[in-house]
């Protein structure tokens, strides 16, 4: 989502009566990928802000560790101090240690478990890398209790 977009989709779900089902009938979980970056960790603040008024969502920060850890958000006081106390989720992308396994995934133009199973795409080593990158992600996301993996 581009910035500036976030406060207009929250005012649609006001204006809809949407955000009255969150917390009873719908459970939201806000996902926010951060990166070693300042704005990022700005951005995210500015989204806690916008979104404080949505009853019962979930945040779950995904740490993306392509660029290694994410040391800004970890050493940061405040901000990680806050999202604690929403009792906000934690976890963690790996790093795809060969960047030309993803440009061949990318080239492909395939999703992630097309690119897996396509046999003619790509050698079965660089198949295999892929496939356990997403094993590796899909057991963060099962740490939340929101995803069955068995279909890797």
């Amino acid at each position: 989502m581009g910035a500036g977009h976030l406060q207009t989709l929250f005012s649609g779900f006001k204006a809809t009566g949407l955000i009255e089902e969150f917390g009873k009938n719908i459970q939201l979980y806000l996902f926010y990928c951060i990166l070693e970056e300042q704005q990022s960790l700005s951005t995210l603040k500015n989204n806690l802000n916008v979104l404080d008024e949505i009853p019962g969502a979930q945040w779950v920060v995904v740490k993306n560790l392509r660029d290694g850890k994410i040391k800004l958000y970890d050493d940061s006081v405040n901000l990680r101090a806050e999202l604690i106390s929403r009792e906000a989720k934690e976890i963690e992308l790996p790093k795809m240690h060969d960047p030309e396994v993803f440009q061949a995934v990318g080239r492909s133009g395939l999703a992630l478990d097309a690119f897996i199973n396509a046999k003619d795409m790509a050698e079965w080593a660089t198949r295999g890398r892929v496939k356990t990158w997403l094993q590796q992600c899909y057991a963060e996301y099962t740490l939340l209790g929101l995803t069955n993996t068995t279909t890797i």
